[in-house]
């Protein structure tokens, strides 16, 4: 009894020596609602994260990350007035952070409400990149004496490198990706280069007068010329260029004239020296823009302008400049005239020239000049062998938006972000990869090991069909069920379907993504049409219905434009837009009429990246399903192996993203709760 008594005495000294610490209840809930709201929101189920975020707000009314992430799920369910409301009173509360300001000036941006007063037109000088690398032991060669530059569809660029006898292929962070030098026939002069829809490089030989075809692989697949100076022969070809139906145009130098072939070297004709007063006398560098072909002539000082049928139209320049070699078009219209050791802009709207000075002396023989898709300016200069990028000044200082859309981490430590990355006019910058970014986990360095499942995640389209049973389309279903039939036959094995329909109040998942051709068919003949049909609340259904699944997602809605009386009444029209586009869904409309609706139509697929069809007037309809399956989605999967610990799944692992492109950066950051 004495012994009991004992320590009942030592435990309430030893309770009242070490009193227990109180515990903030309220702290505790809001953290296990955040907990449920993060895991909600990267599971794509964004108004469920909405309801979790406000109550942990509603435990404790100043935690950050609650109201964060609150901002974020109304920003990806579509609610971009909320996200802004949210996040400038978390700013207001004095929450600093770069990214979330860049956040709400790319929302406002993107909404129109930050309107730009001038138009940017000052370039920057970027890179001054040398064609060979000098260190102690030997020299590299990159390219040596280059010629025509010119630049592809994935914005990677190439140079004829005219004494090395090889075409140097670089990715959009100016890295080597290979050098083309075919071994059979060898190329011993390049000068001109272009790059076709398919890949395939076409290469100048000045010394040999011809033109080769490359593939891949660095073989020669055709020749095309002769040396010679009769139908189809050349001397000394050098510059290169395509227009929009890939006929190629050749500046045939020693014949002081133009070529022009089909790409599979069939030759169409040749002009520019049976003009009475306007031969041509030295051609250089090609530029071929909305069906004229602009073409420098050294000797004249000045540009020419011919029709593609070879008709010359008029002159530019002859009392400005000097000794031009090569023209291009940039982003905000004007054309770029690069001469010898000068670079001139012209505005065609209003006839002004003036000089660009951002090269400053560095031109000693300004030989070609090519725009890329990111608004850079690409020189080179045959003397020094160097090459010149400029950047337009305001995009060089301009931060990119960068999302953490979504963290995979089911098999943690393998962990998988979706990122989208976009500039301030909205569109994605071409060609980032691994090298362009760095990814920290709790303050700690973590090395990326890929970006494959990119790839994996485009080769895997979904389409969900809204059709609008509205009773003016009950007459279009036996048309329609013929549309649909045939695309399905076309579609591919990995393209996956489903099928919802406008009713008057809930719309109808009428066929999951697991459906067969015939089921959707049969889905088509069920007569339940409506006088009401609610075509917002159906848009969100249908997206809501794929937002989870790994895969490039497409809508497309099938009506016939009519108006009923609620037809956006319970989800807005804006939020319809916005929630596919912030979710990387096209939506594509295809329509039977003409009705009210087709204009407010029309502005929701162009306004997410999608397209307007009229059925029995356009010839495009039939090859839609294969347009979205050729089409690639805005998201990046970036995978790395995590080293953070989480005990027990309950700890969460935070995530911070940099990105630096083409002298943009950007950061996106996001939280996750690994697996248990």
């Amino acid at each position: 009894m004495i012994k009991k008594l004992l320590v009942m005495l030592f435990t309430a000294l030893c309770l009242s020596a070490f009193p227990i610490e109180k515990i903030d209840i309220a702290q505790e809930y809001s953290l296990d609602e955040f907990h449920k709201g993060i895991t909600a929101f990267h599971n794509t189920e964004y108004e469920l994260a909405i309801t979790h975020f406000t109550k942990s707000l509603g435990y404790k009314e100043n935690n950050y990350l609650s109201r964060y992430y609150l901002g974020e799920s109304y920003r990806k369910a579509g609610y971009e007035e909320n996200a802004l409301f949210v996040w400038n009173a978390l700013l207001a509360m004095g929450y600093e952070d770069r990214g979330l300001k860049n956040k709400i000036t790319h929302l406002y941006n993107k909404r129109g409400m930050l309107a730009d007063i001038y138009i940017d037109k000052d370039y920057v000088l970027r890179e001054d990149i040398k064609g060979y690398l000098e260190d102690d032991k030997n020299n590299v060669e990159l390219f040596i004496k280059p010629a025509q530059i010119t630049v592809d569809k994935n914005n990677h660029y190439y140079i004829a490198s005219y004494l090395t006898g090889a075409v140097v292929e670089f990715d959009p962070n100016l890295d080597v990706v290979r050098n083309f030098i075919p071994a059979l026939p060898a190329i011993k002069n390049p000068f001109g280069v272009a790059v076709d829809n398919e890949g395939f490089i076409y290469v100048s030989d000045y010394t040999n007068d011809v033109i080769l075809k490359l593939n891949r692989y660095n073989v020669v697949e055709k020749t095309i010329g002769f040396k010679g100076i009769g139908l189809g022969g050349l001397l000394g070809p050098k510059n290169l260029v395509f227009d929009e139906d890939e006929n190629l145009y050749v500046n045939d130098s020693g014949n002081r004239r133009i070529g022009k072939y089909k790409k599979d070297g069939e030759f169409l004709f040749s002009f520019g020296n049976n003009i009475d007063d306007n031969n041509l006398q030295s051609p250089g560098g090609l530029f071929y823009d909305d069906g004229k072909l602009f073409v420098c002539d050294r000797e004249q000082n000045a540009v020419l302008v011919f029709d593609k049928s070879g008709n010359y139209l008029y002159s530019l320049g002859a009392d400005i400049l000097k000794e031009p070699y090569d023209i291009t078009r940039d982003n905000i219209g004007r054309l770029l005239i690069l001469c010898k050791e000068k670079l001139w802009a012209y505005e065609e709207s209003n006839a002004l020239w003036y000089p660009l000075e951002e090269t400053g002396k560095r031109l000693k023989r300004g030989t070609s000049i090519v725009s890329d898709k990111e608004n850079n300016i690409l020189i080179t200069d045959f003397d020094t062998s160097r090459l010149l990028v400029l950047s337009l000044e305001r995009q060089r200082y301009t931060n990119l938006n960068v999302n953490i859309e979504r963290v995979f981490s089911q098999k943690f430590p393998e962990v998988h972000l979706c990122i989208t990355v976009e500039k301030d006019d909205g569109s994605s910058p071409t060609g980032i990869n691994t090298n362009n970014i760095s990814i920290y986990e709790n303050g700690k360095y973590v090395q990326v090991f890929g970006n494959g499942y990119t790839k994996t995640k485009n080769e895997n389209t979904d389409i969900t069909i809204i059709y609008d049973k509205n009773m003016n389309m009950n007459k279009n279903t036996n048309d329609f069920k013929t549309i649909l039939d045939s695309w399905m036959k076309k579609a591919s094995p990995s393209t996956k379907v489903c099928l919802v329909s406008t009713q008057r109040a809930e719309p109808v998942l009428e066929n999951g993504f697991d459906s067969t051709r015939l089921q959707l068919l049969d889905s088509l003949g069920n007569k339940n049409f409506s006088r009401v049909t609610d075509k917002g609340s159906a848009i969100k259904t249908g997206i809501y219905h794929m937002l989870n699944r790994f895969s490039k997602k497409s809508l497309v809605i099938v009506t016939d434009g009519s108006e009923t009386g609620n037809d956006f009444e319970m989800f807005k029209i804006d939020d319809c837009i916005n929630l596919a586009r912030n979710n990387d869904i096209r939506i594509y409309v295809v329509s039977f009429g003409n009705g009210p609706l087709s204009e407010i139509y029309t502005q929701i697929a162009k306004k997410t990246g999608g397209e307007y069809y009229r059925v029995y007037k356009s010839n495009q309809l039939e090859d839609l399903f294969q347009k979205i399956e050729n089409s690639k989605g805005k998201e990046l999967v970036i995978s790395y192996r995590s080293e953070s610990i989480s005990r027990f799944g309950d700890e969460p692992v935070s995530v911070y993203l940099e990105i630096d492109y083409a002298g943009m950066k950007g950061i996106g950051q996001s939280i996750y709760y690994p697996e248990k």
